[in-house]
């Protein structure tokens, strides 16, 4: 049998367990390295709000959202507001009215169902006027929160006066070292649909896209568009592609919660029906 060491036997390593301990501690807990709170936010997409009954799952889940019992820092729409109805003011100020009761702030981005290729000029007008640039950004904490409007990399179309990849760099320049967390509508990458793996963006403009954000301090990509959840990398980046809050494709209404702490990003995505 292996004889157990007194450990009273040996008052020397006591000691200088106790200093190392204190050293930890004091270490630890000194002015200006106290370790963030975790970030909340919360991202709703593809609302496709003026047909079926969008608008009444849209209610739904800000009445979920606003029942959160934490702090939330923002609410961010990726796209796809109402259905092909942003000339409709009727269906607008519908969408307004329910996403207006939301009590965090709400940051929008157009999606391919908002500015509209084939009416290009006047769904771009409608878009800027009732919800902002086409790119944006917000600070939360140490965090950078940059909305973008990539629809013209994914489909292959021009926007007069609006350079997609110029403007981002432009953003992520500005943003140092500081972290960035980047949303919009399409990913770049492709998809399971079907039982078959579809591209996403062209592959020339998808992997510029990929070089520049790696350039820079972008710690994730969120967006919308497939309907589904999904998890794609680009190099070391995850996009994190969260299920819609319509009906189209048979889906249950759905909205994320996101957790940012320490430069990594957890999720949950939480259903709602119209009833609640």
């Amino acid at each position: 049998m292996i004889a157990m060491e007194n450990r009273n036997s040996y008052p020397g390593i006591r000691f200088c367990l106790a200093v190392l301990l204190a050293l930890t501690s004091v270490t630890l807990t000194a002015p200006g390295r106290a370790e963030s709170p975790p970030l909340y936010f919360v991202q709703i997409t593809d609302t496709h709000m003026g047909v079926l009954d969008h608008n009444a799952r849209t209610r739904a889940a800000v009445k979920a959202i606003n029942r959160l019992k934490f702090p939330v820092q923002c609410v961010v729409h990726t796209g796809d507001i109402t259905e092909e109805k942003i000339l409709d003011a009727n269906a607008t100020a519908e969408a307004a009215q329910i996403l207006g009761k939301l009590k965090a702030p709400v940051h929008y981005l157009s999606g391919n169902n908002d500015i509209r290729p084939k009416k290009l000029a006047a769904t771009r007008a409608a878009y800027e006027r009732l919800y902002g640039s086409l790119i944006s950004q917000a600070r939360y904490g140490e965090v950078i929160f940059l909305f973008v409007y990539t629809e013209p990399l994914a489909e292959g179309f021009t926007l007069e006066g609006y350079d997609v990849l110029s403007e981002v760099e432009a953003r992520l320049k500005a943003a140092g070292e500081t972290p960035v967390l980047l949303f919009h509508h399409t990913p770049s990458t492709g998809r399971l649909k079907k039982g078959k793996f579809r591209r996403g963006w062209p592959r020339a403009t998808r992997e510029q896209w990929q070089n520049l954000l790696n350039r820079y301090s972008v710690k994730a990509v969120f967006a919308g568009h497939f309907h589904q959840d999904e998890l794609h990398w680009l190099g070391d980046i995850p996009v994190f592609a969260a299920p819609p809050v319509s009906g189209r494709f048979g889906r249950q209404a759905a909205f994320r919660v996101y957790t940012y702490h320490q430069g990594r990003v957890a999720y949950s995505t939480q259903y709602v029906s119209p009833a609640h």
